[in-house]
């Protein structure tokens, strides 16, 4: 039995080699590279006997390989990232809760890790999995829609591998694979291969359903002028300040209706609604961040909102809740006023 060897490539691409490696040695490899798994065996006689490759690089993993004779991972402390798992043969099971979702060998799945407990992989499983850090694939979301999302994004597919989008995604893992697969000297660099994943996850966003897909399907807009885009870095660098029309029409060289023009034609809001909707945004990201610990009135203040009352007018308008619902649903328990 060989444990787990990694080499860092030249690029900065970690990859590492199994061969026939038991359920200790792959848990103790989740541990040291990525987050807490408890892998087990479905036969404690048989083991489990995992070979495969597995690159990472940043946000990005790519991993492969066979379970030889089944296996069960626990997700102890469960990473923020989504995952495509595209079979080779052999199928497996996903727990979330008391549920049990099966995926035959002709079925891929592509979720949200974080809400998983547990995976059970069938004795011959084979499969080519890839993983992209959340906050990566929101980004790359927020830049497509060109505004910031207010919502989790949130997939949750099984798709059949003869599909239009997982053949696709199929040709895209593959292409990826063959650069990395090589010999030390000759892997692909870090900027490629991070290219490369950037793609797939683009990929990703545009073929397999999710909450905002009817949002990327709408008409995409003609470039936005100068000042539209001037007034939107000025909000946004200037978010927590009292900004008024007059200090963005002086920001941008142009006139107050010019702007306003702008805006409802290519954000469909006029200036202050859009600096508005920026404000109510980052008020509920805060809110349903474990760290803060401001009131909701503290949190509303540092996000330019004075008066609460219209604040929470807004808040319920903008998100069909309160700002307390929010934090309740959340499970957070913020300092009382």
């Amino acid at each position: 039995m060989e444990p787990t060897v990694p080499h860092k490539k030249p690029s900065g691409i970690s990859r590492f080699q199994f061969e026939n490696i038991d359920a200790q040695t792959l848990s103790e490899h989740y541990a040291r590279f990525s987050t807490g798994v408890l892998i087990e065996p479905l036969t404690r006689r048989k083991g489990i006997a995992i070979e495969g490759s597995h690159y990472a690089t940043g946000a990005f993993q790519i991993w492969s390989g066979t379970c030889r004779f089944g296996m069960q991972a626990k997700l102890l402390e469960p990473p923020e990232v989504f995952a495509i798992y595209l079979p080779h043969a052999g199928g497996f099971d996903v727990y979330t809760g008391s549920q049990r979702h099966e995926y035959g060998p002709d079925e891929a799945f592509v979720g949200d890790l974080s809400t998983i407990e547990r995976i059970r992989f069938q004795e011959g499983r084979r499969h080519t999995a890839i993983a992209f850090g959340r906050s990566l694939v929101t980004k790359q979301l927020c830049e497509l829609l060109d505004t910031p999302v207010s919502k989790k994004l949130e997939f949750s597919a099984k798709l059949d591998c003869s599909s239009s989008a997982i053949r696709r995604i199929s040709m895209a893992s593959a292409l990826l694979w063959s650069s990395l697969a090589n010999e030390p000297e000759h892997i692909a660099s870090v900027k490629f291969t991070e290219h490369l994943f950037q793609s797939l996850a683009l990929l990703l966003l545009a073929v397999v359903p999710h909450n905002y897909s009817v949002n990327l399907g709408r008409p995409l807009s003609p470039a936005i002028p100068r000042q539209v885009k001037r007034a939107v870095d000025f909000m946004v660098s200037n978010v927590s300040m009292e900004i008024t029309i007059g200090d963005l029409v002086r920001e941008c060289g142009c006139s107050a209706r010019s702007l306003n023009a702008g805006f409802l034609q290519f954000k469909g809001i006029s200036p202050l609604q859009y600096l508005r909707q920026i404000r109510l945004d980052a008020v509920r990201k805060d809110l349903i961040n474990a760290k803060n610990q401001s009131t909701i009135s503290q949190t509303a203040q540092r996000w330019g909102f004075t008066h609460m009352g219209r604040f929470a007018a807004l808040y319920r308008q903008a998100f069909g809740e309160s700002p307390s619902e929010t934090v309740r649903s959340s499970g957070m328990r913020l300092p009382r006023p």
